[in-house]
């Protein structure tokens, strides 16, 4: 038996096929481009979804016959909080998708009163430009297409993955799951249902969002072409990427602590119930990372905007190449600080208005290093904020294509103290929606093997550390 699982990310698009034990069998992959313009992070809906289908011929070009017969299933992990305005009636598209990283509504939420720790309690997250609701505002004021198909009552925002769901499957009903929901910042994340106080704050109908189905639930066939000769394949999986990447490995554990290192750096750990411990006046975030009839799981995450994407920018901008970074043996004191705020500081700081900048003097190069280096302080503030909750914490695993950085990984057990552990197959997103498929499995990636970084003393790190909290502590 296998599974068609899509992973739609922030640089690319790919598509795997994997068996019930997680190997996977074959895979594709797509470049997509992003464009910005200051706050503006957009893509163009029919590009994206053009690489999601170019990945999965890609995909299935490689397997037999027989091994494409075998496929039963398919999951659809994507970005969080990205989503597109379309026309309900019609289904064309009205806006370009509107990244997570974009913040172009900043000053809508500043002329909002809003109680943050209530926020919180019924949402789960922060009063932040990243999610959709400002955003979807915006749109409404300030795009005439959205404008039109509003007042018609034919205007519809759909998460990244709704929009995908509709378009692979030629849906006549729009659907959503928990996770990507939740990122809207439209969602009681209690309840698991529309909120309305928050609609009402934002001034969007209910009717312009689609139905929230469960995690692993049925969302269509995703048709294939007949040069596939298979006619379709049942969607039972949709969820956020960093949603997934929690339940990679198998059953996630309350004693570890899982950072997933992508275009951003997303650091979590599994909570034994709804309630969100108090720390450091709910710096951190409650994220539902899967909910069905028997299962509902909460994680207490943080998140980190600049990470591979801080070394993309950064690297451009610099003129460097980012092989730099592949051996680096250690660091040299006099290099500059970096203040990271590429897309914006996510937890704990929640901050848009300050500028990424360099403190000191140095190289391209040595600044480049201090791009790495700056990932890795702010990955670690969030780890001390998660280590000191019950029950202690034990392990670290990182995933995600920057978990390949032996130099990154190298600084996070220097600086936490706790010994790192980073698995050979990094594609979390695509196994944690293949490991719910395929029923959790206990025979779960049998042939994984881990690379592990011990915490070594590295006292001119450390210096380094706490020379940029107290800049961070400026701001």
């Amino acid at each position: 038996m296998y599974f068609l699982a899509i992973d739609q990310g922030g640089s690319s698009s790919r598509v795997l096929v994997c068996d019930r034990s997680g190997e996977i069998i074959s895979q594709g992959q797509c470049q997509v481009p992003t464009e910005r313009c200051g706050p503006v992070v957009e893509q163009n809906p029919q590009r994206l979804y053009d690489s999601v289908r170019k990945s999965m011929r890609c995909c299935l070009a490689k397997l037999s016959v027989e091994q494409r017969t075998k496929i039963n299933s398919a999951s659809l992990v994507t970005q969080r909080s990205s989503f597109v305005a379309i026309n309900a009636k019609t289904k064309e598209t009205l806006s370009n998708i509107i990244s997570w990283q974009d913040t172009r509504a900043q000053r809508e939420l500043e002329l909002l009163s809003i109680d943050e720790c209530w926020l919180s309690a019924q949402t789960g997250l922060k009063l932040s430009a990243h999610y959709g609701a400002s955003k979807m505002k915006w749109c409404i004021e300030n795009n005439d297409k959205v404008k039109l198909a509003a007042s018609n009552n034919e205007l519809l925002f759909l998460p990244l993955a709704s929009f995908l769901v509709m378009k692979l499957t030629n849906n006549k009903t729009f659907y959503v799951d928990p996770a990507n929901a939740a990122r809207t910042l439209l969602l009681d994340i209690n309840a698991i249902c529309w909120h309305k106080e928050m609609l009402d704050i934002f001034a969007i109908n209910q009717s312009f969002l689609p139905k929230i189905l469960a995690t692993n639930d049925n969302f269509g066939h995703i048709t294939l072409s007949k040069n596939d000769r298979q006619d379709s394949i049942p969607l039972n999986y949709v969820n956020g990427d960093q949603s997934a990447a929690i339940f990679a490995y198998g059953q996630p554990k309350e004693r570890e602590l899982l950072i997933n290192m992508g275009t951003g750096a997303f650091i979590s750990r599994i909570l034994s119930s709804k309630l969100t411990p108090v720390i450091d006046d709910n710096a951190l975030l409650r994220s539902i990372v899967h909910a069905d009839d028997e299962n509902t799981f909460f994680v207490l995450e943080g998140t980190v905007n600049g990470c591979g994407a801080a070394i993309d920018k950064m690297a451009n901008m610099l003129g460097v190449n980012k092989s730099t970074l592949d051996d680096i043996e250690h660091l040299n004191e006099s290099i500059p600080l970096f203040i990271n705020t590429i897309g914006g500081l996510g937890a704990p700081y929640w901050r848009t208005d300050i500028e990424s900048r360099f403190i000191g003097e140095g190289s391209d190069e040595e600044r480049f290093v201090a791009v790495l280096e700056s990932i890795a302080f702010l990955i670690t503030v969030l780890v001390e904020l998660l280590s000191i909750l019950p029950p202690k914490l034990e392990s670290i695993t990182v995933s995600g294509g920057m978990s390949n950085n032996f130099a990154l990984c190298q600084m996070l057990a220097d600086l936490s103290g706790y010994k790192i552990s980073a698995p050979d197959e990094v594609e979390a997103s695509v196994l944690g929606g293949i490991w719910w498929l395929a029923n959790r499995p206990n025979n779960w990636l049998p042939e994984l093997t881990y690379k592990y970084y011990q915490p070594k003393k590295n006292a001119s790190l450390k210096r380094r550390y706490l020379l940029w909290k107290a800049e961070m502590a400026k701001f």
